[in-house]
C-alpha cells in the first residue's frame, strides 16, 4: 500500500505539475522535477492521513460490530457518516 501510495502520488503530482506548466497556469522559477516532488510529498502526506482517518473509523466499528449486525445497518453508509463527523471534529481538511 504505501509504495503503491507513493506511485499515486508522483503519478498526480506529475499530471498536476506539468499541465499547468502546458497552459501556462503556472510558471515556475526552478527545476520541474522539484516541484512535482514536493507536490507529490503533499498529495502522499494527504493518502496517509486519510488512510489514518478510515483506519480509526474502521476500528470503531468493528469495536461495535454485534450491534451493528443485530441492526442490520448499513455499514458503508455508517462509515461514510462517522468518517464525516471525525473530519469536522479533528478539523482536517480533506
Amino acid at each position: 500500500m504505501d509504495k503503491t501510495q507513493k506511485n499515486m502520488a508522483e503519478f498526480l503530482a506529475r499530471i498536476v505539475v506539468t499541465e499547468l506548466v502546458k497552459k501556462k497556469k503556472m510558471g515556475l522559477a526552478t527545476d520541474e522535477q522539484a516541484v512535482i516532488n514536493i507536490v507529490a510529498d503533499i498529495i502522499y502526506e494527504d493518502f496517509h492521513v486519510e488512510e489514518e482517518l478510515n483506519e480509526k473509523v474502521r476500528q470503531m466499528l468493528k469495536e461495535h460490530n454485534k450491534e451493528l449486525q443485530s441492526s442490520n445497518a448499513d455499514y458503508n453508509k455508517l462509515f461514510n457518516m462517522i468518517k464525516k463527523k471525525l473530519i469536522e471534529e479533528e478539523e482536517l481538511d480533506i
